[in-house]
């Protein structure tokens, strides 16, 4: 599945269905709070026992549907997360319970971390600050990337390294990966890593803290990144549709990857907050519609 840049005119089309669905909704309400009054108006017959149920659904998908709320918050000491690393040199160290220090200034390194708890994904949005300083001279594919997964190894995955970001090779996965060294970013989908676009006014490994947020809202992904220290702001829109196609599930893991030689790359403030997809109100409206019309008398 190929990522699609979002035109001024697709965000019209889509902004428009929202409208109109919520109009929908709202509309369904007022249908369930008045039914009783348009009985009484047009003399209709008492609704059915089927017809009460269907109503009691409608009522309770409509008024009951989840609110969003954090699934995950921090890193906890990585308590209840899995720590996986394929090179030799020293390991990474959380200053803080909230805070990890992914990469270090050494040789090549290749790590990644996932929460061992599977996420729900059809709606989020994952939040993080992030910081890396370039030190060594070689080397011009070093970096990390945010993943979902539903790799074979679960939450010990762990991809290639360098240009793979620790994500490459992963199956059934997705990942938001950002190179340091060539300044870009891109939305990767089956562990193959795709060539991203230039982080226009950002430097990624400036040292700088930047504030990356990416929210999927069941068809569309924006990542949005923000410089703390000088306020630029880069956004990109992207089309990237039912990532439940891709991950081959409606969980899946959650976490990070990060290669370097000697840049050391800096997570923390992490937050994953979904929002579970509303029960379908569509379907029972139209039934309840059809079930309740009456005849006038």
């Amino acid at each position: 599945m190929s990522p699609q840049l979002v035109t001024p005119e697709l965000a019209l089309v889509y902004a428009q269905w929202r409208c109109r669905f919520k109009e929908e909704r709202a509309n369904q309400l007022l249908l369930s709070q008045h039914l009783p009054l348009a009985r009484e108006k047009h003399t209709m017959k008492s609704p059915t026992p089927t017809q009460i149920i269907a109503l009691a659904a409608l009522t309770s998908a409509t008024i009951l549907s989840p609110a969003a709320h954090a699934d995950i918050t921090g890193f906890n000491n990585l308590e209840g997360w899995s720590y996986n690393q394929s090179d030799n040199e020293t390991p990474a160290s959380l200053p803080d319970p909230e805070t990890i220090h992914i990469t270090g200034t050494g040789g090549t390194q290749t790590r990644s971390i996932f929460n061992t708890t599977r996420q729900e994904f059809s709606q989020f949005t994952a939040s993080f600050t992030y910081s890396g300083s370039f030190v060594s001279q070689f080397g011009t594919n070093q970096g990390m990337s945010f993943i979902l997964q539903n790799d074979p190894a679960g939450a010990n995955s762990i991809g290639g390294n360098q240009g793979g970001f620790a994500y490459s090779g992963m199956t059934n996965s997705i990942a938001t990966t950002w190179n340091t060294r060539l300044n870009t970013i891109g939305f990767s989908t089956g562990g193959v890593v795709s060539v991203g676009v230039p982080v226009e006014g950002i430097t990624l490994d400036g040292n700088n803290d930047i504030d990356f947020t990416l929210t999927y809202d069941g068809t569309f992904l924006i990542q949005r990144l923000i410089d703390t220290v000088t306020g630029v702001e880069f956004t990109q829109n992207l089309f990237v549709g039912d990532l439940s196609s891709v991950l081959m599930d409606d969980l899946a893991y959650v976490g990070f990857g990060a290669t370097s030689i000697g840049s050391d790359q800096v997570i923390s403030n992490f937050s994953y907050t979904t929002v579970p997809t509303p029960g379908s109100v569509g379907v029972l409206t139209a039934g309840l519609f059809a079930a309740t019309r009456r005849r006038r008398s």
